[in-house]
């Protein structure tokens, strides 16, 4: 159905399609951010080529920085308090104000900060924070900042953050490499791999993994297989993607539980 345009309309009907469209943006986004959030539970951003979902909404979704950061925001504040999307649907609060409630809100204060902020603007939110949240007042004070220290490194050295990889257990799980190893140095037995194509995942749809840190080194052929670490067999992988091939190749529920058991050994050797 083709619309009339907006300088045809009426005025009562240019205001009425105007509030109509409003009134959809609201439950639009939260049912956005459902999906969002589904979606990096899912992980299938990595499917498509991208370490995190967060890039995944910039490069393939195209929205900006800003936009994705204020979801992200409000998604996480979702977790724990679902009254928020309900907000943002029912049009109370808008997405901006939800995002300064955000770090603010727990299951015991949400329904009286979500009361409060309803239809108000950014500065009357803020507002309303600094009388639930007063910060104290701040003493002028001068003091002398000790210079820095000169770097060692050179620039070029500086600008490579080495990435120390470390396995979670004793033995390594699939989709990890078999000894800790540190990006920039050679791989056991053998010279850094110069091939572009071990570097980087590549979707089915043919795009390729842009991530160039928090890199680690994955066997082509998993070392729970019998896979060494040489310079045939190792390539460099995002974690996303080195577990997204773990996750094919073994299952999803097998590495999760993978995951959960590494992170329980952790923390139990962290107590002890």
């Amino acid at each position: 159905m083709q619309r009339i345009p907006v300088s045809r309309l009426s005025n009562e009907a240019l205001i009425q399609e105007l509030k109509e469209s409003v009134a959809q943006e609201g439950p639009h986004t939260a049912r956005q951010i459902a999906l969002i959030v589904e979606a990096r539970r899912r992980r299938l951003y990595a499917a498509a080529g991208y370490p995190s979902m967060y890039t995944y909404c910039v490069g393939e979704l195209h929205l900006s920085e800003d936009a994705v950061w204020k979801r992200f925001q409000v998604a996480r504040a979702a977790q724990t308090c679902p009254a928020v999307l309900e907000a943002l649907a029912e049009g109370r609060v808008h997405l901006s104000g939800l995002t300064m409630l955000a770090t603010h809100l727990t299951p015991e204060n949400v329904d009286e900060l979500l009361a409060a902020a309803t239809h108000k603007s950014k500065r009357e939110i803020e507002k309303v924070l600094a009388g639930y949240f007063p910060k104290a007042d701040l003493q002028a004070q001068v003091r002398a900042i000790p210079q820095a220290a000169a770097s060692v490194a050179s620039p070029e050295e500086g600008s490579l953050q080495l990435q120390t990889v470390v396995n979670t257990e004793s033995e390594p799980a699939p989709g990890q490499v078999c000894d800790p190893v540190i990006l920039g140095q050679a791989c056991p037995q053998a010279e850094a791999p110069p091939a572009n194509e071990r570097r980087a995942h590549v979707s089915d749809s043919g795009h390729r993994c842009e991530a160039r840190s928090d890199l680690e080194y994955d066997h082509q052929l998993e070392y729970a297989r019998g896979g060494d670490a040489t310079v045939s067999n190792i390539r460099l992988r995002c974690r996303a993607h080195n577990q997204y091939t773990a996750e094919r190749t073994y299952g999803a529920e097998f590495m999760r539980h993978k995951r959960r058991a590494g992170s329980e050994a952790s923390a139990a050797a962290q107590v002890t």
